[in-house]
């Protein structure tokens, strides 16, 4: 009963939003100096997930930066910088909140202000936020000791609440509000629910031939799956405001359409001139399909997946189904600024090149050609070695703030003789700016730059529909993946010692 009343508490705040109040985020970064911070507010209550558009980039002084803005309705507030790693801040119109922290050492990150406790206890791996592969090893753990889909289930309920107990205390002591508590938590429940749809979707997938063995029959990997659709529904208003939302929505739709689970068709004409797995959202319920179209514009937009005029097209078809919605203005400002460019490619020319920073410049080692797996690339070109990977994007944040421990890493690898690669996970047209990040951040060694193929084929090899980023890999000498999920450069001596024992140094 008391979730149900949650729900209806977050229906009538998206559909009934209050009265705009200045909201106030403030920063002390000691050693940060005139360094741009980004701040992507929420998009009417939508997270800004994929950081496209609406930025507010202000230039640290002396460490310091301060940004307010009119906020209308709860929602989270994405800050990142090369000086510290992303942060997920939950605002409500009118909040105020500092943040401190140092660009030297591993010091955590502080905040006063709003909701303090709940900031520090998301944004340094207290809850979920940051901790989503230790999170799926652990739900893969607990379906394969699960002898039925039903004390699977269970044990999912016990794990979102671990996760959510921090979050618990807290509130109970009053250090955070009824409103924080609630988005938080709803957001912790849906990135774990992710969590788990990945895992089951990945191990269900005809076309997988890299499975793992779970011990369950399909029937009984989707029957948990549909179980906890049950339980935590993905088109329920409590969810649409997390990370995962479009992810958990587009699954859920697609899942419909299969007939895996039950649904109906809600005809909103959004998608008539769309074909492919697009169709799939029709089975959406309204406030989703805003939500999938909206952040489909944005990704359109921001990775010039079509011309002007088709996103214009597709624009209308928002407009005049949700004439209030946020993406509207947004995205049409935005389009009375784009210019046409070539359509991003599927399968453009492919790039194996070097980088030595005494030179400064990158340097070919191969030219448009294109290796059919990471298994192959590692074979054909580095035969005989050990391999540490970094998959990285130039508009992944977290990737960027890990740079800066990799000095220290490369002298570790070079001690014993460990080759480093950065595999880009970024699209075709991005190719220059992965260029100049190679220069500008320094990064040593050798990087590839793949084609869209390529990195379909990663997504079987790490057996996951979804490759979050950073993700770091080891290859040993004979080609064979050791290490799926390595500890990143900012752990320090556990990442060393845990590339030692895989490679038995």
């Amino acid at each position: 009963m008391m979730y149900r009343y949650v729900c209806i508490i977050l229906l009538l705040l998206l559909t009934n939003p209050g009265i705009a109040a200045t909201t106030v985020v403030t920063g002390d970064i000691n050693g940060c100096n005139e360094v741009d911070v980004a701040i992507y507010p929420p998009i009417g209550s939508f997270i800004n997930k994929f950081l496209l558009l609406q930025t507010n980039t202000i230039q640290t002084k002396n460490g310091k930066f301060s940004f307010s803005y009119d906020q209308q309705l709860p929602g989270f507030v994405v800050i990142e910088s090369k000086c510290f790693k992303r942060l997920l801040l939950f605002m409500t119109p009118g909040d105020s909140v500092h943040i401190q922290t140092s660009v030297t050492g591993d010091a955590p990150i502080r905040f006063t202000g709003s909701n303090a406790t709940g900031h520090y206890l998301y944004n340094n791996q207290q809850l979920l936020y940051n901790r989503k592969m230790e999170n799926a090893e652990e739900l893969q753990s607990a379906i394969i000791r699960s002898a039925s889909p039903a004390i699977a289930m269970e044990a999912v309920k016990t794990i979102i609440g671990k996760y959510q107990h921090p979050l618990d205390s807290v509130l109970q002591q009053k250090e955070i509000t009824d409103t924080f508590y609630h988005y938080v938590r709803n957001d912790i429940i849906s990135d774990i629910i992710f969590n788990l749809s990945n895992i089951i979707l990945t191990n269900t997938d005809p076309g997988n031939s890299h499975k793992q063995d779970l011990r369950h029959s399909d029937k009984a990997l989707k029957d948990i799956l549909v179980a906890a659709y049950a339980q935590y529904d993905p088109f329920s208003t409590a969810y649409v405001h997390t990370i995962s939302a479009f992810n958990n929505a587009a699954n859920k739709s697609r899942l419909i359409e299969s007939g895996t689970i039950k649904g109906s068709l809600v005809q909103l004409g959004l998608w008539d001139k769309q074909g492919g797995n697009y169709q799939a959202y029709n089975y959406a319920s309204p406030l989703y399909q805003e939500l999938l179209k909206g952040d489909g514009l944005l990704l359109d937009l921001k990775f010039r997946f079509k011309k002007s005029s088709e996103m214009a097209d597709d624009l209308n078809q928002l407009k005049n189904t949700f004439p209030q919605s946020p993406y509207v203005s947004l995205v049409q400002e935005e389009l009375a600024s784009f210019a046409d460019q070539p359509v991003a490619s599927a399968d453009g020319n492919t790039d194996l090149v070097f980088f030595d920073e005494t030179q400064g410049k990158v340097t070919p080692v191969t030219s448009g050609k294109q290796f059919q797996n990471l298994e192959a690339l590692i074979a054909q070109q580095f035969p005989g070695q050990a391999v540490f990977i970094d998959l990285w994007a130039t508009w992944c944040s977290p990737c960027k703030a890990e740079f800066r421990y990799e000095p220290a890493l490369h002298q570790f690898l070079k001690k014993r003789n460990i080759t480093m690669l950065y595999v880009s996970m970024d699209f075709e047209n991005y190719r220059e700016e992965w260029k100049r990040f190679i220069r500008e951040y320094k990064l040593n060694g050798f990087h590839y730059f793949p084609d869209k193929s390529f990195r379909e084929t990663l997504e079987k090899t790490l057996q996951s529909s979804v490759i979050g980023i950073p993700r770091y890999l080891l290859f040993n000498k004979h080609g064979v993946l050791v290490a799926p999920n390595a500890l990143r450069p900012s752990t320090g001596e556990q990442l060393y010692t845990q590339l030692e024992e895989k490679l038995q140094l």
